[in-house]
């Protein structure tokens, strides 16, 4: 492992960070919020290796609403919760978890305005 790699453990290593990346997407935000939202199945790379189950991917889905869940189906029907829906403002925000097995849960925040 690099010099790099130690030192960015070093300052992440159970401390919080924040990350803020701003993309604009030519399209209505009803649309747009619809299309990040119930559409991820669509657009979410899963074949590329974007997948908690690797080949076994199928499918991903967030369910609408505050509590629902974030989760992958593989193809036996297993799944595999990703995280949970904490906040449901259509159309212009969504704030979930993000919680790989080996790593502390994170929040994601995707604002459409």
């Amino acid at each position: 492992m690099g010099s790099g790699a130690r030192s960015v453990q070093g300052v992440c290593g159970g401390g919080r960070m924040t990350i803020r990346k701003s993309i604009h997407v030519n399209r209505p935000v009803e649309r747009t919020f619809r299309l990040f939202t119930e559409a991820i199945g669509k657009w979410w790379p899963l074949k590329e290796g974007f997948s908690f189950g690797g080949s076994r991917a199928d499918a991903i889905f967030i369910e609408g609403r505050q509590g629902g869940r974030f989760f992958e189906r593989f193809t036996d029907g297993e799944e595999f919760d990703v995280g949970v829906v904490t906040v449901y403002a259509p159309p212009t925000r969504i704030v979930f978890t993000w919680k790989p097995p080996e790593w502390e849960a994170t929040e994601v925040e995707v604002r459409f305005s």
